[in-house]
C-alpha cells in the first residue's frame, strides 16, 4: 500500500492472484502483465512465449512458405508487451497527478501479439493468404537475404525509386518488364524478380556488394551474431551496451543500457547487478520513512471520463511504420495528433493492398486517431505555417532519413531555440548520434544488425521475424519516451529532445540471449495433419507423449494428449484463425473505425488497457489532404495569404 505502481504477473504460479482484485488504495497503480488479459475466453490461460506467439499466429509468420514454422530465438512479444505496460504506467501517472486518482492496468502479451500483425492483416482483409515468407517482406519487393560469394546480403527496396536503383545497378533488362512497375505487381510477381537480383549478388562479395547498394541509396546490411555486437561501431559509439560485475560470476557482464536518449537530461545507465535480497534493509528502511496513504481502499474500476493525453497536442512527419505507431497510440490516448504530410503523402499510402478507392490498407491500420495537413517545407510559406502549428504543440515526432528536416532548420539546435517548450523526438535507425550519419536501414536491416536474425536460423540460414519486430519496437519506445518526456516537461518545466535508434530497441530486445545470460527453456514444434503444435517441453519429451497417444493426429487431439501428460500446448494458429477468434472479440482488438470523408476501414484495438481511463481508437484517417483546410482554419495556422499581407503592411509607401 505504499508503493506508487505495483507491477504484477498474476499468472505465474506464484501465488498472486489474488493481488488483482485485492482492495487498494485509490490513489494506487496496478499493472498486471498476464499472458491473455483478465478477459474473454483465453483469461487466466497460462503460457510462455511460445505458446503465446502460436496462439496470436505469431509463429505460423516466421520461416519460409515451404517449409514449417520457426519459433523466434527472443521473446520479442514478452519484451513489447513490458514497453507497453511501461507507457501505460506512465499514463497513469498523469492521470493522477492531473485527476489524483489511481488505477488499474491490464496488459495482455496477446495483445501486443495481435499488433505486431500490422503487416499481415491487411492481406487477411483482402481475403488473400497470409504466412510465412521468410526473409521476405509480406508486402514489399525485393526485400530479402540474397546469397553472395562469401555469405549474404539484405536488401530492403521500400519503395519504387529503391528498386529503379537496384535495377540500374545489376544491369539486367528483365527487370524493366512493366509488370515490376508498382509495387502490387512486384508482389505478385516476386518469384520472377528475385533470381535475377540473386544471380548479381552471386557474382560478388558482401563487402563489394554492400558497398555498391549503399552508394546507391539502397538499403542493406550483414547479419551480426549476438556474441559480435559489442565489435558493432555504432552500439560502441551510443555505449548501447556497457558492462557491470556480475556478483555472483564474479565477472563483468555485458548488459544492455537504456534504449532511450536524451538531452539534456541523460536517462541514468545501470551500475550493478543486485544479489537476490541484496537491498532488502534498504527497502524497508524507505518503507519506514513513508507512511501508507490516507487515501480510501477500493475495489473495482469505475470509468472516468477522462483521457490520459486530453491537451496535449502531437505533430507527426513521420512514414511507414515507426513514428506513426507511436503517435497512433498517443491519439488512442487522448492526444490531437496531427500528421503532416508531403503533397506526394505518406510513402505508405502506395503500399498494396487497397480499397475499391486506391487507398492503402496498411497506411490505415497505421494511422488511426489523426488529423492530417499537407505541406510542401520547400516552400518558405508551408514552412512558416509548420512553425505556426509547432508553437501551439507539444511534441514534433519525426522519423525521416537523418538530416532530412534539419536543412530546412528543423534539427534539435533550430527547434530548441525557435520552439523552446516542445519535445523533440526523431526515430531513425541508427540515430542522429551515430557512427553510420548517412547509413539508412529498415526493419530488417536492424533485426540484422542488432543479433535478432542470428538468433532464429532455418536450415542453416539466419531467419527474421515474421513481424517487422525492429519497426514495432522502436515505434513502441518512441511511445513510452514520449509519454516521459511529456510528464518530465510538465513537472519541472523543461523539455527535453529524444535522439531514439531503432537498432538501440532491437539491440536491447537481445539481451537474454548475450553470453552469461539465462537460456531459454525447451520449446518443441510438432506437425499435425492440420497445421502444427507447440509444446513447452523437448523434442524427445514430445516424441515420448505422442509414441502414448498414437491416436492423436490432428492439432486438437494433439493438445489434448499433451495436456493430459501435464506439458503446456499450444495450436499454431493462422493470421486468418486469430482474426476471428473470440479472444480478439473481447478484447477489442480488431474494429471498424469510421473517416472523416465517409469512408471506413477495419483496424486495430489498442493494447494499453488502463481501466479507468482506457486508451480508445476512435477513428481512421481520410484521403490525403482532405482536413488539410479545416485544421489550418481551426488552428488559425499562419499561411501564404497572411505572410503576403504581413508583406504589404511592412512595405513602406
Amino acid at each position: 500500500h505504499r508503493a506508487d505502481v505495483v507491477l504484477l504477473s498474476s499468472d505465474d504460479g506464484a501465488g498472486n492472484a489474488s493481488l488483482w482484485d485485492a482492495r487498494r488504495p485509490s490513489s494506487a497503480i496496478l499493472c498486471d502483465i498476464t499472458a491473455f488479459g483478465h478477459d474473454g475466453p483465453l483469461a487466466g490461460r497460462t503460457g510462455g512465449e511460445a505458446v503465446i506467439a502460436a496462439l496470436s499466429g505469431i509463429v505460423d509468420t516466421t520461416g519460409t512458405a515451404d517449409g514449417p514454422p520457426a519459433i523466434m530465438g527472443v521473446p520479442v512479444l514478452e519484451m513489447s508487451a513490458s514497453v507497453f505496460a511501461a507507457s501505460a504506467v506512465v499514463a497513469a501517472l498523469r492521470v493522477r497527478r492531473i485527476h489524483h486518482f489511481g488505477q488499474r492496468i491490464d496488459i495482455g502479451i496477446f495483445d501486443t501479439a495481435v499488433n505486431e500483425l500490422a503487416n499481415f492483416l491487411p492481406l487477411h482483409f483482402d481475403g488473400q493468404k497470409t504466412t510465412r515468407s521468410g526473409n521476405r517482406h509480406p508486402l514489399m519487393v525485393p526485400w530479402g537475404c540474397y546469397p553472395t560469394k562469401d555469405g549474404f546480403i539484405l536488401i530492403c527496396c521500400g519503395a519504387g525509386v529503391q528498386f529503379a536503383r537496384l535495377c540500374e545497378a545489376i544491369g539486367d533488362d528483365a527487370l524493366a518488364d512493366t509488370r515490376f512497375a508498382t509495387q502490387a505487381g512486384r508482389l505478385e510477381h516476386f518469384k520472377e524478380i528475385d533470381p535475377h537480383i540473386e544471380a548479381w549478388t552471386r557474382s560478388m562479395t558482401s563487402a563489394h556488394c554492400e558497398s555498391v547498394l549503399d552508394k546507391l541509396g539502397v538499403v542493406c546490411g550483414p547479419i551480426v551474431d549476438v556474441g559480435q555486437l559489442q565489435e558493432d561501431l555504432n552500439l560502441k559509439h551510443r555505449r548501447s551496451i556497457i558492462e557491470v560485475l556480475n556478483p555472483v560470476s564474479g565477472h563483468m557482464q555485458p548488459v544492455p543500457s537504456s534504449p532511450i536518449r536524451s538531452t539534456p537530461i541523460k536517462v541514468r545507465e545501470p551500475i550493478s547487478i543486485p544479489l537476490p535480497g541484496s537491498d532488502k534493509a534498504l527497502i524497508e528502511g524507505l518503507l519506514a520513512k513513508r507512511p501508507v496513504p490516507e487515501a480510501p481502499l477500493i475495489t473495482g474500476d469505475a470509468k472516468a471520463g477522462i483521457r490520459p493525453l486530453a491537451g496535449v497536442r502531437i505533430v507527426e512527419i513521420g512514414q511507414y511504420t515507426v513514428a506513426p505507431l507511436a503517435s497512433r497510440h498517443l491519439g488512442a490516448l487522448g492526444a490531437d495528433v496531427i500528421k503532416v504530410e508531403a503533397p506526394s503523402g505518406d510513402p505508405i499510402r502506395q503500399i498494396a493492398p487497397f480499397q475499391n478507392d486506391g487507398q492503402s490498407h496498411i497506411f490505415a491500420i497505421g494511422n488511426t486517431d489523426k488529423r492530417g495537413v499537407v505541406l510542401d517545407f520547400r516552400k518558405p510559406s508551408d514552412l512558416e505555417t509548420l512553425h505556426s502549428l509547432l508553437e501551439q504543440s507539444d511534441v514534433l515526432l519525426e522519423n525521416l532519413r537523418p538530416g532530412a528536416l534539419a536543412k530546412f532548420g528543423l534539427d534539435s539546435a533550430g527547434l530548441r531555440k525557435r520552439h523552446p517548450r516542445l519535445i523533440f523526438c526523431t526515430i531513425s535507425a541508427f540515430g542522429t548520434d551515430s557512427a553510420y550519419p548517412n547509413r539508412r536501414g529498415l526493419d530488417t536491416v536492424i533485426q540484422a544488425m542488432s543479433g535478432l536474425m542470428s538468433l532464429t536460423e532455418v536450415n542453416g540460414v539466419p531467419m527474421k521475424a515474421g513481424i517487422s519486430a525492429s519497426d514495432m519496437l522502436g515505434g513502441e519506445i518512441g511511445l513510452l519516451a514520449l509519454l516521459a518526456a511529456l510528464e518530465h516537461r510538465d513537472r519541472t518545466l523543461q523539455a527535453i529532445h529524444l535522439d531514439l535508434s531503432m537498432q538501440d530497441a532491437s539491440t536491447w530486445m537481445t539481451q537474454l540471449a548475450w553470453p552469461g545470460s539465462t537460456a531459454g527453456e525447451d520449446i518443441a514444434l510438432v506437425a499435425a495433419t492440420d497445421g502444427y503444435l507447440v509444446a513447452e517441453c523437448t523434442e524427445a519429451e514430445a516424441a515420448r507423449t505422442l509414441r502414448l497417444y498414437p491416436a492423436a493426429r490432428d492439432r486438437s487431439m494433439m493438445e489434448s494428449a499433451f495436456t493430459a501428460a501435464g506439458i503446456t500446448c499450444a495450436p499454431v494458429l493462422t493470421v486468418e484463425e486469430v482474426a476471428h477468434s473470440s479472444q480478439v472479440t473481447a478484447r477489442q482488438l480488431i474494429l471498424e473505425r469510421p473517416t472523416s470523408d465517409g469512408y471506413s476501414w477495419i483496424v486495430l484495438g489498442s493494447p494499453l488497457k488502463l481501466r479507468n481511463t482506457p486508451a480508445e481508437v476512435l477513428k481512421a484517417m481520410p484521403k490525403i489532404g482532405a482536413e488539410s483546410a479545416m485544421v489550418i482554419k481551426e488552428l488559425c495556422l499562419r499561411t501564404a495569404a497572411d505572410l503576403s499581407l504581413q508583406d504589404q503592411e511592412e512595405t513602406p509607401n
